[in-house]
């Protein structure tokens, strides 16, 4: 049963108890935050909250090391309210599984034992506080906006795919189509966005989205970790 976590005064740091795969890779864990509009049913009663990222680029949902002395859910829920400042709780079930290679300059991958490889599993949280203090606030920004602003505005098509690939779930279709394909007709969009590999998430029956080899996601999505 995952902790009720009281809100921290400063996120965790360092990597002495980050959990790894079986093959070395570094395991994340985070989530895609939503709310519901009261008397708005479907894809328009959504709201999704991005974060800025440490880099100042283009935002994206909160995400971290997931460590020794937590489950999967706890991992998730703790970075959540670390980086993002909400509390609530993990749909289930998860998302999915999602590989990326860390965007550190590459002469530090190499100094990594993992080469910067890392796999992310990704929940939807349904939140129901919003927290004014919060451990990163004072380097974060928030903001609510659309499913379809989300998918436009998100840095990394990894996460992008995972958030299509929970719209489908929901049975929403069109706006999942409708939402990939503003994101890539957007021309101040991720410049690594490619169609074929968002349709692949739509195209797919599965409730889940596949497992993908980490070496094909590296050579299409770069991450700051």
């Amino acid at each position: 049963m995952p902790r009720v976590f009281t809100v921290p005064t400063q996120a965790r740091s360092g990597r002495e108890l980050q959990k790894y795969g079986d093959s070395g890779e570094r395991l994340v864990a985070g989530s895609i935050p939503v709310r519901f509009k009261e008397g708005v049913e479907g894809p328009d009663g959504v709201e999704v909250l991005l974060i800025s990222s440490n880099s100042g680029k283009r935002p994206v949902f909160p995400k971290g090391g997931w460590e020794q002395d937590e489950e999967l859910r706890e991992a998730a829920l703790r970075e959540t309210l670390e980086e993002a400042g909400v509390r609530g709780t993990l749909e289930e079930p998860l998302i999915g599984k999602f590989p990326f290679l860390s965007a550190k300059a590459p002469a530090q991958r190499t100094q990594m034992t993992h080469g910067g490889r890392c796999m992310a599993y990704l929940f939807v949280m349904h939140v129901s506080e919003v927290l004014e203090v919060w451990p990163e606030a004072k380097q974060r920004k928030r903001e609510w906006c659309s499913l379809q602003e989300a998918c436009r505005r998100c840095r990394y098509d990894w996460m992008r795919e995972a958030l299509i690939v929970w719209m489908r779930r929901q049975g929403w279709e069109d706006a999942a189509f409708s939402a990939c394909q503003l994101q890539c007709s957007d021309t101040d969009s991720n410049e690594d966005c490619q169609p074929a590999q968002l349709g692949a998430a739509m195209a797919t029956g599965a409730p889940h989205v596949p497992d993908v080899a980490v070496s094909a996601a590296c050579e299409r999505v770069a991450i700051s970790t």
